[in-house]
This record gives C-alpha cells, sequence and structure tokens, in this order.
C-alpha cells in the first residue's frame, strides 16, 4: 500500500457547510479519477494531499510515513511533501522558458530531456508559456509535474479548458507517461469517457460520503450514465503519433501508440469501442 488516506474537513458550499470525509488506500501505479458534484470537495482532497490545504481531523501516510495527523500535531509542508500537481489553470512562471520551468522543479539534466521528448516539446524549450497554445502549456505543466521527485501525481481537471480533438490527443499522452513512470495519479473529471479511458480506480463523493470502485467502467454503467458504441475502420494512412481511419462515411483522426497497438498497417480494419453519455429522447409534437 502506497497513500493510506482518513481525512475530515468541513467544506462551504451553496447549500451550507458539509462535512467531507476521505477513506482510502491505494497501490503504486493506481490511476484514481474522483468524481462528484461541484464544489462537492474533489479539489479540496488534492489540496489536502499536497499540503495546501489542511484538514480538519484524521491522517495521511504516504509509503507509511506520516505527511499528516490532527492528533499527533504533524503536518509536512508542501515543500515537504514535494508532490507533482497540475493545476487547472497549469500555473506556470510565465518569465521562465519551458526548459527553466521544468528546471524549477528538478534540475535532473536527463530527465529534463527525455520528458522534453515525451511530451514533443524539445523545439520549443526555448519558449515561454505566453508564446504557446492551450495544449503546448498542459503538456508542459504535465512534464513538470512529473519532473517532481515523488510517488505521487495530482492532475486538477486537467484537460477542461482544450477542445475535443486537443483533450483526445492529451488522454492518450498522459496514458503514456503513466505506464511509463506508474506515479500512483489521482485525477479529477468531470468527463466519463475520460475517465473509462484512462483510470483504472473510481472514488466518487456524493454528499459527505466517498466510496472507492474498482471498476469506473461497471459503475456508470449501474448508475445509467454510459452506454457503449462500437465501430468498424479502415486505415487510411498512419504516423507515428494517429491513425486516419474510414468510418462509415467518415474519416476520423485518433491517437495512436505503438505500445498499446502493434503491427498496424494501412488496410487493416480495426474494431472501436467508445464510451459515451446516454442519449436524450424528446418526442416532437406533430404539425
Amino acid at each position: 500500500m502506497l497513500l493510506n488516506v482518513d481525512l475530515q474537513k468541513k467544506i462551504d458550499r451553496t447549500e451550507g457547510a458539509q462535512q467531507l470525509n476521505i477513506q482510502m488506500e491505494l497501490d503504486k501505479g493506481d490511476f484514481v479519477a474522483i468524481y462528484g458534484a461541484s464544489g462537492i470537495g474533489k479539489t479540496t482532497l488534492l489540496r489536502m494531499i499536497a499540503g495546501l490545504s489542511q484538514a480538519d481531523t484524521g491522517f495521511l501516510a504516504i509509503n507509511k510515513v506520516l505527511w499528516f495527523d490532527e492528533e499527533k500535531n504533524i503536518n509536512l509542508s508542501p515543500q515537504e511533501r514535494k508532490v507533482g500537481f497540475v493545476f487547472q489553470d497549469y500555473a506556470l512562471f510565465p518569465n521562465m522558458t519551458i526548459f527553466e520551468n521544468l528546471h524549477f522543479a528538478n534540475s535532473n539534466a536527463s530527465l529534463i530531456q527525455k520528458l522534453l521528448k515525451q511530451t514533443n516539446l524539445e523545439a520549443l524549450k526555448d519558449k515561454k508559456p505566453t508564446q504557446l497554445s492551450g495544449g503546448q502549456q498542459q503538456r508542459v505543466a504535465l512534464a513538470r509535474a512529473l519532473m517532481v521527485d515523488s510517488p505521487i501525481l495530482l492532475l486538477d481537471e486537467p484537460l477542461s479548458a482544450l477542445d475535443h480533438s486537443l483533450r483526445q490527443e492529451m488522454q492518450h499522452l498522459i496514458a503514456e507517461l503513466h505506464q511509463s513512470y506508474q506515479r500512483t495519479t489521482l485525477m479529477v473529471s468531470h468527463d466519463i469517457p475520460e475517465i473509462i479511458s484512462l483510470a483504472n480506480k473510481l472514488l466518487v463523493i456524493k454528499g459527505s460520503a466517498t466510496i472507492l470502485y474498482d471498476n469506473p467502467k461497471a459503475y456508470f454503467e449501474q448508475e445509467n450514465l454510459l452506454d457503449e458504441i462500437e465501430e468498424v475502420g479502415l486505415v487510411l494512412a498512419m504516423n507515428e503519433n494517429e491513425l486516419l481511419l474510414q468510418i462509415g462515411e467518415k474519416k476520423r483522426s485518433i491517437p495512436y501508440s505503438k505500445v498499446t497497438l502493434e503491427n498496424i498497417q494501412v488496410g487493416d480494419r480495426l474494431c472501436l469501442k467508445r464510451w459515451v453519455l446516454p442519449s436524450e429522447i424528446h418526442k416532437i409534437e406533430r404539425q
């Protein structure tokens, strides 16, 4: 067991004060999505783990080392915890280049070069955040979080500001980096297909209660929040990162990795499974 959490904190919501109770145990390499209504305490949980917000009671242990224990008066500072954290607004240093942003987190030159290559940022390393697109800034924020020498990675709705195609591309990158670095990852997300694609566990916060599920897809199916669509696509073209597929009358580009799909060639037919929100049906009155 890597992470052991038993934390309680009173949070202020629109409808009044509410007690947040979080209990969970996670192993090395777990990818946990945190799901629940807006304002329920998802970001607060990440901030308590990082030391940016203090729980009222309880304890938090990483590798059996106490980071917080209210009874024993233990509360390590954020600097002592050194957690990789990707914020919604990226929180990059605007006066620093990409290289300098990464170097600030860790001066390990070989790791910097490795992450620049993995996130396709090598050609942009001397640019500052204001010179980058939203997707490029997101990759910098992710690379900088992975520069931190920590077993924990925290992602606070990291893809919410991106359009659909960029969001899919970033999901693919996050999955590859998680496989490469095996950080125990906690990600806040409202996007059900995104959760299904990335997470192996799901923490659901409802009211003051939390439940950890081992099968995110099964939970959403059980709650009638998920439909599965299966399609067949013909590979028209491909490069190292993307496949161009003919699906029915439409052409669609999808992220591709030799790690997850081997020996794919132009002309192959592939089966694709997508998870989507259930369709809403409304009756149209007759004219």
